[in-house]
């Protein structure tokens, strides 16, 4: 099964992604769009994994999240990889605090204890949005794309992370949670 750890979003983010998404929709036939439903933050793809490997998972996931303590992600701005000039995936922006990078390292480490390898590039937080396929409309999508690289979509506390399977269908992925961890309770609440 194909699995991922991810933090989730809250469904005002997702629809406000989704405003965003659907002014761009009707732009370019060359895009497949993520649906609301399927908008997250990944910390660690981690592909083919076997069923009976799931609970080692579960199991090491745990104790990361344990000794991570909750904070803020704000959503802004927007963005192309590998640029705005020949973009193949289309993305809006996280604001990321000190705290993300550092459950993005333990979540690596924890992966990497289990053989899985870790990741070469750079940790570029963001959330994907499209996926580019051919280039029908480009000039004009891109034009309306670009004035949302300012734009403030909202911002959640963090408080969990989760196991993702992603179930590839002829519609499109679905995802199905595995399971979801509490980060650390703030001990200065209350």
């Amino acid at each position: 099964m194909r699995c991922f750890i991810a933090i989730d979003l809250s469904e005002s983010l997702k629809k406000s992604v989704n405003d965003c998404i659907s002014q761009l929709k009707p732009l370019s036939r060359d895009v497949r769009w993520v649906v609301p439903a399927n908008l997250h933050l990944t910390l660690k793809f981690l592909g083919e994994v076997p069923e009976d490997g799931v609970p080692q998972l579960l199991a090491v996931l745990e104790p990361v999240a344990q000794v991570s303590d909750p904070f803020e992600l704000s959503i802004t701005g927007t963005g192309a990889f590998p640029d705005e000039r020949r973009p193949t995936i289309l993305w809006v922006g996280v604001r990321a605090p000190a705290a993300l990078r550092a459950l993005y390292l333990r979540v690596e480490d924890a992966m990497a204890a289990l053989g899985f390898p870790k990741e070469q590039r750079r940790f570029s937080p963001h959330l994907t949005i499209g996926r580019v396929k051919g280039r029908h409309g480009m000039p004009e999508l891109m034009s309306r794309f670009r004035t949302f690289q300012n734009a403030f979509f909202g911002s959640i506390e963090v408080r969990e992370i989760v196991l993702m399977q992603s179930i590839l269908k002829p519609s499109g992925p679905e995802y199905a949670r595995l399971g979801a961890f509490r980060l650390r309770e703030d001990a200065h609440q209350g």
